[in-house]
């Protein structure tokens, strides 16, 4: 865990504190949502950027709207049945 009065981590620090893997962390970097800066080979990413990132992540728990409104996803084997007679019996109408 960073000193509490530390304005910038190390990598290996934000995946402690947010208990997120190295390889999200970098991801997260890559497709630049968790900005961070590079100083020869060592990346410091600012803590408050670190606190914004944590901000706009989904919460994982769909909301009761989403619930609701969630259709489920249609049966394809009543398809694919009558597929198979009409195949087997061309001359069936």
């Amino acid at each position: 865990m960073p000193p509490p009065g530390r304005i910038s981590l190390s990598l290996n620090e934000v995946c402690g504190l947010t208990g997120l893997g190295m390889s999200t962390v970098r991801q997260a970097i890559d497709a630049e949502q968790l900005p961070a800066h590079r100083l020869g080979k060592k990346i410091i990413i600012r803590r408050p950027d670190v606190d914004e990132f944590l901000k706009k992540l989904p919460s994982g728990k769909p909301s009761r709207v989403e619930k609701s409104t969630a259709q489920p996803a249609p049966n394809p084997k009543p398809q694919i049945a009558q597929e198979k007679r009409s195949i087997s019996n061309p001359l069936r109408v």
